[in-house]
């Protein structure tokens, strides 16, 4: 997980949803937004990024690979794939 995440807090003048993130002295906002799922949205968006290309460089890797390594390193990048995403929506089943 990225460490990008909705705030238990809300902005006190505008009532939007706030994204923060980071590390240590970077550690800040990230978005302001008026929706639960663009906030989910955002707060994903680095898992999802990850994600997507752990798949494409197993996708590639099919091609050099034996047929058993590749379906064992799939799979794995693909669980990460779909808590992503579960993330990115709401979904409770992660």
């Amino acid at each position: 997980m990225s460490g990008w995440h909705i705030s238990d807090v809300s902005d006190p003048e505008t009532g939007a949803l706030l994204v923060c993130g980071g590390e240590g002295e970077s550690y800040g906002l990230v978005a302001s937004v008026t929706t639960p799922e663009h906030a989910r949205l955002i707060s994903a968006a680095p898992d999802l990024l990850e994600a997507l290309k752990n798949l494409s460089d197993a996708y590639e890797a099919l091609c050099e690979m034996a047929e058993k390594d590749f379906h064992r390193q799939a799979h794995s990048h693909y669980a990460k794939a779909r808590a992503a995403i579960s993330r990115a929506t709401g979904a409770t089943d992660e």
